[in-house]
């Protein structure tokens, strides 16, 4: 009876040691080769994100300098200048067309607003309206956001894409 008890506690001694020896070792092997694989897996998603990122900036700050050409010409323009468009219906009109084909040459603006300081009206591609008209039927804002636009329409000294770029 001794005999077989020491032969199930050499059997049970030798599966300690060889987990003691083998298997804890290669358990803690296979774990950090997977963590290490979480962590190099981690950081080329966080490098991919950061790279498209970086590419969406780029993009959004090319269409701002495309915008801020754009307020440029149209501020430089005769025919979208305060005195030309106010001086008949002609032309309005041809100013109104002129802001079109710089929406047409921006390809990404949905539309562009022209304001004139101490103006009671704004005029656009849509044509020549007042601003709670404006804001109101065509664009469909809120009361609340409507107003904010036009405070600060009429707050502005510079044009608004100007407003806090430095040059």
């Amino acid at each position: 009876m001794k005999s077989i008890l020491r032969k199930k506690s050499l059997a049970a001694t030798i599966l300690i040691y060889s987990c003691i020896i083998f298997i804890i070792p290669t358990v803690t092997i296979f774990t950090k080769l997977y963590f290490s694989d979480i962590k190099k897996l981690k950081e080329s998603i966080d490098n991919k994100n950061i790279k498209e990122v970086q590419y969406l900036s780029s993009i959004i700050e090319k269409k701002i300098e495309a915008l801020d050409m754009i307020a440029i010409r149209i501020s430089q323009e005769k025919k979208t200048s305060k005195f030309y468009m106010a001086s008949g219906l002609t032309e309005e009109i041809d100013g109104i067309s002129e802001i079109a084909k710089y929406k047409e040459i921006s390809g990404f603006v949905d539309d562009i607003l022209v304001y004139f300081k101490n103006d009671d009206y704004i005029y656009s591609t849509e044509g020549r309206s007042s601003f709670d008209t404006m804001f109101n039927l065509i664009y469909q804002y809120p009361a609340s956001v409507r107003y904010e636009i036009i405070n600060n329409l009429k707050n502005l000294n510079d044009p608004m894409l100007e407003k806090n770029r430095k040059f």
